[in-house]
């Protein structure tokens, strides 16, 4: 992972560090031609567990008593509204387009992931080592 998009706080860090390593994985396949199933073999992986990092930070800034929690939440649920909408798109694909998808895909969460962590992300992260220290 980027060192611009480390927060100081281990889990969430680790997290971030998988979600890169699994768009890493996914980009993989636009060295071949993929076909639909390998794509949605690597989307269903990548989607999952960004659902499974995204319901963990919750927990962990609910745990904690961030104040921004309400608006993270409203962000986190867009973005799992267009991945639910991008696996509907993958859902009606076939070979031949499977490749643009995966281009799109990984320019989609890249843009979003690294926004969301140097911008949204970056704002409990001093918060949350605070806290974290005190316990």
């Amino acid at each position: 992972m980027y060192p611009q998009y480390y927060l100081g706080i281990e889990l969430v860090d680790k997290e971030h560090s998988v979600l890169f390593d699994l768009l890493e994985d996914l980009t993989r396949l636009t060295y071949t031609t993929p076909t639909r199933d390998q794509c949605f073999e690597k989307v269903s992986v990548l989607f999952e567990y960004v659902m499974t990092h995204l319901a963990h930070e919750e927990r962990l800034l609910e745990d904690q008593g961030w104040p921004g929690l309400t608006q993270h939440k409203l962000l986190h649920a867009a973005l799992s509204r267009n991945l639910d909408a991008l696996f509907e798109e993958l859902m009606t694909m076939t070979d031949l387009n499977c490749l643009l998808f995966v281009e799109k895909m990984h320019a989609f969460v890249l843009g979003w992931l690294g926004n969301h962590i140097q911008e949204e992300d970056a704002g409990y992260a001093e918060f949350l080592k605070e806290r974290l220290a005190l316990v």
